[in-house]
């Protein structure tokens, strides 16, 4: 995700993460934590023995709590500047006239005087404080009104917390066949899928917090990197699939 870089920008903006259009990874993303809280409560849990169930119940049910706050939280905040979100009103942006969006602290599109953190968002067209990424997954920026909720997301994933055979029979539990495995290594799968995604999130935004850097930052860093080094040593990004994580 990149600042303003095109001659003209559509008019609309989009106030939070529910605004139409939906991307399609904010439906999958929805669709999968319904898909994982139906198939533990409605299946799962009640294979769970005896005591074991009430924490089956509990402990699970705590952590698709916190996952649900954080992601109506994240995408429920306008992370746009105080000043944007008073003024609301935006004008096209003359390429003829003005060589960036934003000049001196100032946004030509928005209007207003922003913070030295602020990029002005194409998709959302809007200035974003302490600007950090576009989040398809949530539809939405992210910036400091709702960066620590985008912490929260991430590290309390739903996921299917007996994703193995061999933890009920621990636990005493019969093990009906062939429907329960089958059920468990389509949930086992999808967890994986989602710890990965969802971990690797988490993994990035801890390193960089460490080198006080925003995702933005990051990539733009990156990016001045390779175009300065000699071609004989660039070599293709090896995780594409970080576009489909972070922006």
């Amino acid at each position: 995700m990149e600042p303003v870089s095109v001659a003209e920008v559509p008019q609309r903006h989009r106030r939070n993460g529910w605004a139409c259009p939906w991307h399609p990874f904010q439906a999958i993303a929805w669709f999968f934590t319904a898909f994982f809280a139906l198939s533990y409560y409605s299946f799962l849990v009640f294979y769970i023995p005896g005591l074991w169930r009430i924490a089956g119940y509990v402990v699970p049910g705590l952590v698709l709590l916190v996952h649900v706050v954080c992601t109506v939280v994240t995408t429920s905040l306008d992370p746009a500047e105080k000043s944007v979100r008073e003024k609301g009103s935006r004008e096209a942006f003359d390429r003829s006239v003005h060589k960036h969006v934003i000049e001196n602290y100032y946004c030509n599109i928005c209007r207003v005087n922003v913070s030295e953190g602020a990029k002005h968002c194409r998709l959302c067209n809007k200035c974003v404080s302490d600007f950090d990424h576009h989040c398809k997954w949530l539809n939405t920026c992210v910036g400091a009104r709702n960066y620590r909720a985008l912490l929260g997301y991430g590290c309390h994933s739903p996921s299917d917390p007996s994703d193995c055979n061999s933890t009920l029979r621990v636990l005493g539990a019969a093990i009906p066949d062939p429907v329960f495995p089958t059920l468990n290594a389509l949930l086992g799968a999808l967890s994986v899928l989602a710890i990965m995604l969802l971990g690797h999130l988490v993994c990035f935004h801890l390193y960089l917090l460490c080198k006080g850097l925003s995702t933005y930052e990051y990539i733009i860093r990156e990016r001045e990197r390779r175009v300065s080094a000699p071609p004989s040593s660039r070599r293709r990004d090896c995780w594409p699939w970080k576009k489909v994580c972070f922006v």
